[in-house]
Parts: C-alpha cells; structure tokens; sequence
C-alpha cells in the first residue's frame, strides 16, 4: 500500500477462548507483515458453530494494511496434519469497517459431523493474507472441538464351544468414551451373522439398567460390566458384533462409535480322552492332541519406568485333549507376575491370566516389540504368541538425564568439528574422506537440533532415540580422525601421494635392477677382449666380482662386501688370471693368433710333464710361456 517492497513471513497469532486480545507478533525481517488476532468462542466448540476471529494486519514499520477484503484472506484448519483449505468459502461473514485501521473480523464454521462423528480436540488454523501484490503473511492460532466419542470393548469366554457337551459362553460388553466430553445414555445393540447356529442370552446393553452408571466421562473405560450367554445350536465360526453403538453428549445431541466383532467356533466333539469304545464316531481313531490358541491380548501397553501395570490375556485350547498352559512375556529385564502360573484348560476351553508388569528405574526407554506366549508346560512345542508394543516412558530424573546427553553430545560435536577441520588444514584428511566425514557431522548436527525439539515438546521418547544416533554417529566420526592422525585415510591430499609413489618407484626400480644384474650370466664376447668362455657364478663369486669393480670405479677407497669369512690361495691365484693362452690384454686391433703346427699336441704332452713335475696350474704356465715369447 505504501510502495515499499514486501518479502513472505510466517506469524504467530495468538488466542484466548474467552477475551478478545489484540497481539502484535515480532516482525522477522524488515517490511514483513505483522499480524495480531484474538479467537471468541464458547468454552466449549462444538462441532458445526460459527466461531469469531479477530485479527489485525499491519507492515512492519507499524503501518496498516488497510481496505483488504475476504478475498486477501484464505483460511486452513489442520486436524489431522493436512491443513484443509477452507479459503474465503468457509467464511460465513466478513467485517472489515475497521480496514483503515488494519482491524478485520470474520466468522468461520467448525467442522460439522459425520456419520454421528466429530472432529474432537484441538484443531490448528492458518490465517493467511495477501495485499494483492503477491506479498504473503501468515499467522496461526487454534481452537478446541468438544465431542464425545462412544466405543465398546468385549470378550468371550470360550471362542470354541463343543455342540456335543451343549457348552454355553459368556460375553463381557465395557463401554468408554475416546472423546473430550461426557457423554450420556450409551446403548450397545450387538449381532450375529447368522439367523442359526448361535443365540444371545440378550442383545442390548444399555446405561439404564441398573448395573451400569449414567453417564461417561471423557477418556473413561467403564469398570462395570454387561455379561450375555452365548448359546451353540448349530457348527460353524460366527461373527458377534456390535450392529451400533450410540449415546448422547450434554446437549442432546446423537454420536456413534465404531464397530467391533468377534469370531466363536461351534464344533461337535467326537474323541474320548480315555480313548475307550464309548462316545461316537469310532473314537479309538481319534488322535487326541492339544493346540493353543490366544484370543484376547492388548496390542499394546505404556509403562513408566519404575511402576507397574497390569492386563489380561486368554488362551484357548483349540486341539482334543486337555493340557496344562503357562504364559510368560518373551521381554528380558522386566519383572512379571502372571496368575494363575500355570492351568488346565480343557478341550475346547479357554482360561484368562492375569499379568502384572513391573518395570525396572533404569530399564531402557522407548518402544519394545514383544510376545504373549501360551504353552503346554509338558510339551514346549505347543504354543501360540501374540505380539505387542510395551512403551516404557522416562521418568523426571530419565528426562534430566537426557538433557544433560543432549548438552553434553553437543560440546562433542562442537570439539569434533574443530578437531576435524584442523586435520583437514593440516592435509591429514583426502578429499574422499572430508567428504565423508563432513555428512556424518551434517547428520549429527541435524539429530542433535531434532532432540532439542523434542525436548521442548516434553518428546523424550523420539529424543532418546535422536541422540542414540548421535552418539554412534560421533564414535564413527573419533575412529575415522584416530585413523587421518596416524596417516591412515587418504594421506596429505595432492601432494603426500606424488613423493610417496616417486619413492616407492625409485626402491622398486633398484630392486629389479639389482636382481636383473645378479641374474646375468659372466661377460662372453668383447671387442676389447675377444672371446671368454662363460662359467658358473655362485652369489658371492657375483659380489666379489662387484667389489673388484667398485674397487677400479672409486680407486683409493676400499669396498666392503659381504664375502666367505675363509679365502684359500688357490683362489687367490686363479683370479690373477683371466685368459687363455694366445690371447693378451689390450692387443691392437689387427692382431690374429697364428699357433706353430702341432702345437695342440704338443701342449697337451708339455701341459701333462708340467703338471707331474710343477705345482705351477696351466694357467700360469700358458701365461709364462706368453710372456717369454713375446720378450724375445
């Protein structure tokens, strides 16, 4: 309205059922709208009323939004998390005689019933305004829809009835009420889906009989009882149910539950325990066994740490023999009394237990799936179980406790992060792994702000389990950074993996060509030197042969290596010669050997006089006679 430009803002409004209040909600950001509303409405909202909003629309530099009318207006009620949009169609007038001043009213109607139903407890509203320049604020507040909400509960005694003992059943009707309101004169009308087969002692209960009280309040399970015969006539399974369930609240009008049923099995027994000739139908073929069959559990349970509970749980003996049955819970660590501790239930039969847990002060909080298990105490393979959710909730010292977790894994947090990035500056951490630890610190930080709500929400179930996640997540994060501090994920990043490879190569490289060298066989053909006949080498011949060239590559200095701690003289000798007769170190180019006829033979007879009468080796004589010639 003023030419200034408007960003979106979200706004809380506030509400009083009883006093108009005019609140002026804190402005976000600048130019933002700031709503203020107030919510009249009887104590109690009934379904289908018309109820009076009153709100103000302001910018944030305090100046009205004025001359708006239901078309700048959408309104959504939420009761069930899908925030209907009820818009400007649910709005059964609209005052804006005040929209100089920014101040507006209108009134919207509560949700009306359903099928005899009503939408009951709180219900959330979202007042949205537009200026008509796609500048959007919105503001909530709620109201509380009070209705009753009749149900009923029963069980049966025996959902197995022998035709042939003419065996009757008891059904035990309880009436209660969900809702938020009291409600008045229940009435139950049960049925069954078969005209035959299985009749009622009666098939209505009501509040005016003079067994049950008047009325019910809201969230009661009426402890009294409406008790019906079940009569077999006919075998089959039937469904008794509950055809209607009805009552009234406080002004008069009529509201409906929700239907139940149950299913009984009529069958004609034929066997005789004793396995004698009496009775009918060849009963000596009859093979008599006991099966197990639970038909009443809860599906669920809530205890606090440190107190108890009780329930009640029947088991059914569906087979043709009686048995003795014991019940226990499959849950370790809680304490359970269980009456009776142990039963017999005939064939066709069922028995009630009753079942008092206790749980421990520090047994762990949360949501545990367990088992009712009914067995045959002399034979354990025998049994049937049902399961259900025992939710044990914290007490103020569990809640106390977790408060201080959450502070106490937010400075771990805090100390890990800083830790992290001084290894990641200090080039400890690859990029493949920073990635990596930085999701598991964005996740810690994201159950940590998620228990912080749930804690403002007095949620402690969901903020135990948050910071469990925490926790295991923050241990990870230690023994990765246990891991970048002692060089074992991923190195200095770009520049640590390059010297390492060079050094590694550079070893590598030497290592090959040292064996490729060890593995050589001795020198053959040389310009230089002509031809020399190859000879085996053992390593340290090899080495020597190293030594001898190191010795002539650094002259003066003496090379040390590994040889035999033993050096006879003979080898001493052989190595001071290193060719064959005829041939001579550094002869020129154009020399050629031209031996005197028969000096093959020859040689052979002078070599063999030699050797008889010398200690001279051939060698050395070939080697003197060369020398003596060429002097001459």
């Amino acid at each position: 309205d003023n030419g200034q430009p408007f960003t979106d803002a979200n706004l809380t409004l506030r509400i009083n059922v009883t006093h108009n209040l005019d609140i002026t909600a804190n402005s976000i950001t600048a130019y933002t709208y700031a709503n203020s509303s107030s919510l009249t409405a009887p104590v109690i909202t009934r379904a289908g009323v018309n109820i009076t909003i009153n709100f103000t629309a302001k910018y944030a530099d305090g100046s009205y939004m004025a001359n708006l009318d239901a078309t700048n207006m959408t309104i959504f009620d939420d009761y069930t998390g899908d925030w209907k949009g009820y818009s400007y169609g649910n709005v059964s007038s609209f005052d804006s005689a005040s929209s100089a001043f920014g101040v507006y009213a209108m009134n919207i109607s509560t949700p009306a019933m359903s099928s005899g139903r009503a939408e009951f407890d709180i219900h959330n509203l979202k007042i949205q305004v537009n200026d008509g320049y796609s500048n959007v604020g919105n503001g909530t507040t709620s109201y509380n829809l009070s209705a009753p909400e009749p149900y009923a509960t029963f069980s049966v005694s025996d959902n197995q009835l022998n035709l042939s003992s003419v065996e009757n059943a008891t059904l035990t009707v309880r009436f209660g009420n969900n809702g938020t309101e009291t409600l008045y004169n229940m009435s139950v009308l049960l049925g069954i889906n078969a005209t035959s087969g299985l009749t009622m002692s009666k098939v209505v209960c009501n509040m005016t009989e003079s067994n049950l009280t008047l009325n019910i309040t809201a969230g009661e399970l009426n402890t009294t009882l409406c008790i019906i015969t079940l009569t077999p006539t006919a075998v089959g399974d039937y469904n008794v149910s509950t055809s209607s369930i009805g009552a009234k609240d406080q002004y008069g009008v009529d509201y409906n539950g929700t239907q139940e049923y149950y299913v009984v099995g009529v069958f004609s027994g034929t066997g005789s325990s004793s396995g004698d000739d009496e009775g009918t139908g060849g009963d000596d073929d009859v093979v008599l066994v006991a099966d197990l069959l639970i038909t009443t559990s809860p599906s669920a349970m809530e205890i606090m740490q440190g107190e108890s509970n009780s329930t009640t749980v029947m088991a059914n003996n569906t087979g043709t023999k009686a048995a003795k049955v014991k019940l226990e819970i499959e849950l370790a660590g809680i304490q359970t009394d269980i009456v009776p501790t142990e039963t017999t239930i005939s064939s066709g039969k069922g028995k009630t237990f009753t079942v008092d847990i206790t749980i421990p002060d520090d047994f762990e909080i949360g949501e545990h799936s367990t088992n009712f298990k009914a067995y045959v105490s002399t034979d354990s393979n025998i049994y049937d179980t049902k399961s259900f959710i025992l939710t044990v909730t914290p007490t103020e010292a569990t809640k106390q406790e977790i408060n201080a977790l959450h502070v106490e894994y937010t400075n771990n947090y805090n100390e890990i992060y800083s830790e992290f990035y001084n290894l990641v500056n200090e080039g400890k951490v690859s990029n493949d792994n920073k990635t990596m630890v930085e999701s598991l610190l964005t996740q810690v930080k994201s159950d940590l702000d998620a228990a912080a709500t749930a804690i403002a929400a007095d949620d402690y179930l969901a903020a135990n389990s948050l910071l469990n996640s925490v926790n295991v997540n923050i241990d990870r994060i230690r023994n990765y950074m246990d891991d970048f501090e002692a060089g074992g994920q991923g190195g200095s990043g770009a520049f640590a993996p390059l010297w390492m490879w060079i050094v590694i190569g550079l070893i590598v490289a030497g290592g090959v060509g040292f064996l490729i060298y060890m593995l050589m066989p001795p020198e053959g053909y040389s310009i230089k030197y002509g031809y020399k006949p190859p000879k085996k080498e053992n390593f340290i011949i090899k080495l020597r042969t190293l030594k001898s060239k190191l010795t002539n590559i650094f002259p003066g200095k003496k090379a040390i290596l590994i040889t035999s701690k033993k050096k006879d003289d003979k080898t001493k000798k052989k190595k001071e010669v290193r060719y064959v007769a005829g041939y001579e170190k550094a002869l020129p180019t154009d020399y050629k050997f031209s031996p005197p006829s028969g000096f093959k033979s020859s040689l052979i007879s002078k070599m063999s006089k030699i050797r008889s009468s010398s200690k001279i080796g051939p060698y050395e004589f070939i080697s003197q006679k060369k020398k003596k010639r060429d002097d001459e």
